[in-house]
């Protein structure tokens, strides 16, 4: 089942589940909120979110499950993520 909502032009549910799924984080599930240009809160996802880097010294993760917010403060911009990591690279 893979589902989009809508709520206004603000709020957005995505859900992707599967009952033979072989591992619980493939299972995807994210809450997003979208903030206008000119606000303080640019974005909000809660569920499966990610923290992509562009470093090669610090990988980034894909398997995060938590909050995810990004603000901005005229030409400053902060990124923060409280989560847990669901999978493991080997």
């Amino acid at each position: 089942m893979n589902v989009v909502g809508k709520i206004g032009d603000k709020l957005k549910l995505t859900t992707s589940y599967n009952t033979e799924a072989t591992f619980d984080y493939e299972n995807q599930m994210k809450l997003e909120y979208t903030g206008y240009e000119d606000e303080i809160i640019k974005k909000i996802e809660a569920g499966n979110v990610s923290l992509p880097l562009n470093g090669s010294l610090i990988t980034g993760s894909q398997t995060l499950f938590g909050i995810k917010t990004q603000l901005q403060f005229g030409r400053l911009t902060i990124t923060s993520v409280w989560s847990q990591q669901k999978g493991k690279k080997s």
